[in-house]
């Protein structure tokens, strides 16, 4: 058993989930009410964010799949895939060449992997990540492939109590978990480190 549906805490809201053949080391999905899904056919599985999650057959073939067991982006469609916090890093035809891509197959951006990295934060922040596009500059995206901002400092992501933080270095950010809309912004004016979080909310302490 694994794999809830997104921004689910535990298997009891979730809207489907996986289940595991110790025989033949497959996957199936099922959704709330127990019904079938897909076959047992997935070799392995990211875990749901926004209704979509990175999926892999066993022809080893990538895919993205639906909560609702269609799926969004075929097998094969791209010869690699990988899950970065709800949005997907593929392949392209050039060398040296990824895209970042939405689970419904929205190109995002286009980067050179040898220059470039993809960073999901520290702790948990589903939902957002940020690239490093140069030798100097992180983009910051949300799973909807916004691009929230862009800095020179490597930014930090950390989720308190249903706030994701998005700490740039001389600004933080505060952004809804659940339905990304932006919470707050401030201009610290240098570097602070996020120190604590009151289980409120009303209090941040750099």
């Amino acid at each position: 058993l694994g794999g809830g549906s997104s921004d689910d805490d535990s298997i009891f809201d979730a809207n489907a989930f996986f289940l595991y053949d110790s025989e033949t080391e497959m996957y199936a999905l099922f959704n709330e009410d127990g019904k079938t899904l897909t076959d047992f056919n997935i070799k392995y599985h990211s875990d749901f964010i926004d209704g979509y999650a990175l999926v892999q057959n066993n022809e080893d073939q990538f895919g993205v799949i639906r909560d609702n067991g269609k799926m969004s982006i075929k097998y094969g469609t791209y010869s690699y895939m990988s899950a970065a916090n709800g949005l997907y890093i593929t392949d392209t035809d050039e060398a040296f060449q990824s895209r970042l891509i939405t689970g419904n197959n929205k190109k995002i951006i286009e980067y050179n992997s040898d220059v470039a990295s993809v960073f999901k934060g520290y702790g948990s922040s589903d939902g957002f990540l940020s690239i490093k596009v140069d030798d100097t500059n992180y983009n910051i995206y949300n799973v909807k492939g916004k691009l929230l901002g862009t800095t020179t400092d490597e930014p930090r992501f950390d989720e308190y109590n249903g706030l994701t933080l998005i700490d740039y270095g001389a600004r933080i950010e505060g952004y809804n978990s659940e339905n990304l809309d932006l919470v707050f912004s401030a201009d610290t004016g240098r570097d602070y480190d996020i120190d604590e979080v009151s289980d409120d909310l009303s209090m941040i302490v750099l």
